[in-house]
């Protein structure tokens, strides 16, 4: 991976690269005694994951999301925000009328987004009828393939909607120590997209607006690392255990069969319901 030169003064960087240097670092903190490495496998000690050339402690990451611990906008667990998703703008996988929404802002690159991905499954299997989810992008400035493999994500599922881009996403997953652009046209191939198509919607860049769209939304929402979650507008950072994401679920449930009785409704419509009192972004 690239390393980025030292900033001559932090006064004079962005914002999006100070934070950037900020996540760095609190992943960095905690590192085996192996400084170096070019893949997982590299690291020794359990719960070890190669990051930036660095081996770092997963262990560290299912708590608060780095670069957030501390901040007045921090998301807070107990609050149901305001999040709108659509079934045309984002691609869904399980049932659309699903009375527990799973919003995922999530980066290609990002080792623990790819650990989160078993969890995500098996979650979904345990609630085969009673949750969805909607997956959006966040590239992290300093994952150097990120953007790329999102721009590549992202045009899979405008040219084969949700069930190209869920091949396609797990294809990524399963190979993230390999996205470069001969890889990424690689893969289109294997999930069916038009090769032309989709290498020149790459060349032209015609999902990089709604990516920006994205990691906006992101920003906005607190949610300035990877993975992060709003399941029925509760937040979660992190990969977190299996428990975690079914208590947020079982919560989910619990609200939405007593939103569907009090006011009449169907489980289409429980998520916007629910977002009418939602509070907004923090």
């Amino acid at each position: 991976m690239r390393n980025h030169p030292a900033p001559r003064s932090s006064l004079s960087l962005p914002m999006s690269l100070l934070m950037a240097a900020v996540t760095t670092m609190a992943w960095t903190v905690g590192c085996s005694s192996k400084t170096s490495c070019k893949a997982d496998q590299d690291c020794s000690g359990k719960n070890m994951a190669c990051v930036q050339g660095k081996c770092v402690s997963l262990a560290r990451r299912t708590g608060p999301t780095p670069g957030m611990v501390g901040r007045a906008d921090q998301p807070d667990p107990d609050t149901i925000y305001r999040i709108n998703v659509s079934l045309k703008k984002y691609p869904i996988r399980g049932p659309q009328d699903a009375l527990v929404t799973i919003v995922e802002f999530s980066d290609f690159q990002c080792p623990f987004c790819g650990r989160v991905v078993k969890t995500i499954h098996n979650l979904m299997a345990a609630y085969p009828k009673d949750v969805r989810l909607f997956f959006l992008h966040n590239p992290l400035p300093f994952h150097n393939h990120a953007m790329d493999a999102a721009e590549a994500a992202c045009t899979a599922f405008r040219l084969g909607g949700s069930k190209a881009f869920w091949k396609y996403h797990d294809i990524l997953y399963s190979h993230q120590q390999n996205l470069t652009r001969s890889d990424l046209e690689g893969y289109a191939k294997q999930i069916g997209v038009d090769p032309a198509k989709f290498k020149k919607a790459l060349n032209d860049h015609t999902c990089k607006d709604a990516i920006a769209a994205q990691k906006a939304l992101a920003a906005k929402m607190g949610a300035r690392g990877t993975p992060a979650f709003f399941i029925n507008g509760k937040f979660l950072s992190g990969a977190r255990p299996l428990g975690d994401f079914k208590r947020l679920v079982e919560d989910g449930l619990i609200r939405a069969k007593k939103l569907i009785k009090n006011k009449k409704i169907t489980a289409s419509h429980v998520y916007d319901e629910m977002m009418k009192t939602a509070k907004p972004a923090p």
